[in-house]
């Protein structure tokens, strides 16, 4: 696939770089051809979790026959699919009613028309599956973003910003590499002449928060010396990531999670409950209603449904009253009549 974007390649630096500096630089360095699990990441679970949940408690409004399957768990997996996959495939059917059947793998053949094209799509089932080419008018295709050169794909936001994606993916894999190791205390003994290195090595590989006894200052033992004193204190070893790889991995998810139209400060507990607000009104207004149009113009389509039908996201502004309730009002001091100055404010349609 020919991507619109070129890469860059790092510029080597004239001065002497710092820790976090280099640690960033080799991070992507290792990035570049290596396959890292993505899907896997802990902020692209983050945001097709939000935006799924969103979905669910979102209200078709105007369904028609539709209203019977478009279930919160029926609008959840469309949204997970769009944000993990970028493209959530639903098969209709009518043999017993109106039915959206999630497909699980596809392909799409054709000419440039989309009202050519031919989807070849797998359909699960607990004992079985099945295979069908079936027309793009009986699919319901829904789309994060596509890129021209294959516009019948959809392409996930964390496949557009691959090397943020990968970043994340990478120090997320460093991280829990690290966290992997032995955990537990050594406390120093006299010297043992049984002991060998291989059964230390046992010891440490199994510790699992326990205590390993491993050889120290065996030639002080029984001295009053400072050495002596220092060589029998405990050492805990464990999992101790430094703090520019911690920084890096936030700052890695930050983005990863701009990326998937989350503002970062929603899954930062340390952000006061002003900017959690905002940053709700930007999540409902910048990322959920206009998904939520993209999604309802393909169901339109696709279900022949009315004009009319649309999302109602009503029941996610609870928080967002006050500030609405400022806007009313400040829409009436200037000499905008009620009813629209409460429209306007979206607390009537």
């Amino acid at each position: 696939m020919r991507w619109p974007w070129k890469r860059r390649r790092l510029r080597p630096e004239t001065r002497e770089a710092g820790y976090t500096d280099a640690l960033i630089r080799h991070l992507i360095g290792r990035v570049e051809g290596v396959d890292t699990d993505v899907k896997g990441s802990g902020a692209l679970e983050i945001a097709a979790g939000m935006i799924g949940r969103a979905f669910a408690c979102a209200v078709p409004v105007d369904a028609g026959r539709a209203a019977a399957v478009l279930t919160p768990a029926c609008l959840q997996l469309m949204a997970r699919e769009m944000v993990r996959t970028g493209e959530a495939v639903f098969c209709i059917e009518a043999v017993r009613g109106l039915e959206l059947i999630p497909v699980y793998t596809w392909d799409v053949r054709g000419e440039p028309s989309p009202a050519t094209w031919l989807y070849r799509v797998d359909l699960a089932a607990p004992t079985s599956y099945r295979t069908r080419l079936v027309p793009a008018a009986d699919v319901v295709s829904l789309k994060w973003a596509t890129d021209p050169v294959r516009p019948w794909i959809g392409i996930d936001p964390l496949t557009f910003a691959h090397l943020s994606g990968q970043l994340h993916a990478k120090v997320t894999e460093v991280l829990r590499d690290e966290s992997q190791s032995p955990v537990g205390s050594l406390i120093p003994i006299p010297k043992d002449p049984d002991t060998t290195v291989e059964a230390l090595r046992q010891q440490i590989r199994d510790l699992l928060g326990s205590v390993a006894l491993v050889e120290g200052m065996w030639d002080q033992w029984g001295q009053d010396s400072g050495r002596h004193r220092q060589g029998w204190k405990p050492e805990r070893v464990g999992p101790a990531p430094g703090a520019p790889l911690v920084d890096l991995h936030g700052a890695a998810v930050r983005v990863a999670l701009s990326c998937c139209g989350i503002p970062a400060e929603l899954a930062d507990a340390g952000v006061d409950a002003t900017s959690r607000r905002e940053a709700w009104r930007q999540f409902l207004h910048g990322t959920l209603e206009p998904l939520g149009r993209l999604v309802a113009a393909e169901l339109r389509e696709k279900l022949e449904l009315s004009d009319g039908f649309r999302f109602d996201w009503t029941g996610l502004r609870a928080s967002d009253v006050q500030g609405r309730a400022r806007a009313a009002q400040s829409l009436q001091a200037a000499g905008v009549e009620t009813d629209r100055a409460l429209m306007l404010a979206g607390f009537e349609e």
